[in-house]
């Protein structure tokens, strides 16, 4: 297994790690930091060989240093890959998402068709509740 902070090593903000285990690629968190703008507040993304190999991205709870750079990354990579969270997650990062993002395309970080799809992008992110249940908007990630 290989962990490879990405952001929040060492500090409060941009939590965001990569696991890479037997050819599966996950993101714990992907988060901004709270004191910093524009490109300098979002995790070291440019440390991934290629952003389109990530399986999926676990959001672990709605505050901005966790969840804050997940419109960035879906926008602006090639991600193609699943999002999972808790239900309370889902619900209010919504708000707290496009919010920030408001505030964000102010230092030239967003544009009007990001803030667009953080609806679209909240409305498609799988909670885990969802996926215990097996629904099948779902493909299941098997780790071992």
């Amino acid at each position: 297994m290989i962990i490879m902070p990405l952001g929040g090593g060492q500090e409060v903000g941009r939590s965001c790690i990569l696991l890479q285990y037997q050819n599966r690629n996950i993101l714990l968190d992907c988060g901004c930091h709270p004191g910093r703008d524009g490109d300098d507040s979002l995790p070291f993304f440019d440390a991934l060989s290629n952003p389109g190999e990530i399986d999926l991205i676990l959001i672990t709870h709605f505050h901005i240093d966790h969840c804050a750079a997940l419109p960035y990354f879906t926008e602006r990579t090639d991600f193609k890959g699943k999002i999972y969270m808790t239900h309370p997650t889902k619900a209010v990062m919504k708000l707290l998402l496009s919010d920030n993002i408001r505030l964000q395309s102010k230092q030239g970080l967003y544009n009007e068709q990001v803030t667009r799809h953080v609806a679209l992008l909240v409305a498609v992110a799988v909670t885990v509740a969802d996926a215990r249940r097996g629904c099948a908007v779902v493909g299941s990630a098997k780790l071992h």
